[in-house]
């Protein structure tokens, strides 16, 4: 009787044991390259028995069919032609309960949600797995473009110039490590001088070329592109001479307002739609006395750099009046004093100290007081 009970104890144990089993998926997204290889980890706790054993791979969104094992063997006439080849489980782990997939060879097309779904004759159970590829931050120009390794990216870049495009030098350089990527020369592409890296890779839309666009097409993004890239074209820069203060800045076919020193920050700006005809002027308004002094305007182009200047005189008129009276003891005016306006009361009396009027020091000295 004893051995008939602990017999039976067996049995229901056993059964209860397949009746609790739960499948184990990875905790995180996988992330990958193109032309990885990646493990899809799919396991049980305990081993199941390999006669009642079905286990599935599938994509989540489109349930199509990565692989299966069934009546104990793996079934890669069952498997979607995109896996074919490709996927694989680990045929020698299966037995141990470990029913993870080998996905080789990935490309961008494989990202997305996959699940692995265990059958038995009691029951099935399920464990999901996120399979991403990184994000790369490519920068160019304005804005910043998400793309995936492995795939094509364009990087506009527009020149708005009165010059030809053949005086034109347009360049294309990863910023971060001052790299040529693409070259624009004496009208011609210039792939010779591409950086190793980008050679093959890195182009410009020829046809394009002579309406002014300058935009750049990345094939087979890599993790080392991530970062900015810049076009570089027609720049002009104003400065105050005595101090190399930036007052303005435009490059790269825009105006550059976060370059400027924050004493000409919205004092100091471009006529937009006059810089396409050539004209660089700058306005700079709410004059102040510390802005007296020389300023340049300095023009690049590819081939020379081109300075001009600007002296900014404040034009002063200082008057002495006796207010009990309003009558005008004395005046500067137009970078001169002016003795002829003075009342004839103070006519030969009153006088600056003219030595002293450069450091803007306009006192003033009465003789013969009365």
């Amino acid at each position: 009787m004893k051995i008939l009970v602990f017999g039976r104890l067996l049995l229901m144990l056993f059964v209860a044991r397949i009746d609790a089993f739960s499948v184990h998926g990875p905790a995180e997204p996988l992330i990958v390259q193109p032309g990885d290889s990646v493990m899809l980890p799919c396991s049980v706790d305990t081993p199941l028995p390999l006669q009642e054993l079905e286990v599935e791979w599938k994509r989540i969104d489109s349930e199509t069919m990565v692989h299966l094992f069934q009546d104990g063997e793996s079934r890669p006439e069952s498997q979607d032609e995109r896996y074919s080849g490709r996927a694989e489980f680990f045929v020698d782990e299966i037995p141990k309960g470990n029913f993870s997939l080998l996905l080789v060879n990935v490309s961008p097309e494989d990202r997305g949600k996959y699940k692995c779904v265990v059958y038995t004759n009691q029951e099935s159970r399920e464990a999901y797995a996120d399979l991403a590829m990184e994000w790369l931050v490519v920068t160019g120009a304005d804005e910043a473009v998400f793309v995936y390794a492995g795939e094509d990216v364009i990087l506009n870049c527009s020149v708005d110039t009165h010059m030809p495009v053949e005086e034109l030098e347009v360049k294309w350089i990863k910023t971060d490590q001052g790299i040529m990527v693409l070259l624009f020369d004496e009208g011609q592409n210039r792939p010779e001088s591409q950086h190793e890296r980008y050679s093959g890779r890195a182009e410009f839309f020829t046809e394009e070329i002579p309406k002014g666009n300058f935009s750049m097409k990345l094939r087979n993004v890599r993790t080392e592109d991530r970062g900015e890239f810049m076009c570089k074209e027609l720049e002009v820069e104003w400065k105050k001479t005595d101090s190399e203060t930036m007052v303005h800045l435009f490059q790269d076919g825009h105006s550059r307002p976060e370059s400027q020193d924050k004493r000409y920050s919205r004092r100091a700006e471009y006529f937009a739609d006059e810089i396409p005809k050539g004209n660089f002027s700058l306005l700079l308004v709410n004059v102040t006395p510390e802005d007296r002094g020389k300023y340049k305007c300095v023009v690049h182009t590819s081939q020379e750099s081109r300075e001009a200047y600007a002296d900014l005189v404040m034009e002063l008129e200082v008057e002495w009046i006796k207010t009990d009276q309003e009558i005008l003891v004395l005046l500067f005016l137009e970078r001169e004093s002016r003795p002829e306006s003075q009342h004839e009361r103070y006519s030969g009396r009153a006088e600056f100290f003219t030595e002293e009027i450069p450091k803007g020091n306009f006192s003033m000295k009465l003789r013969n007081v009365f």
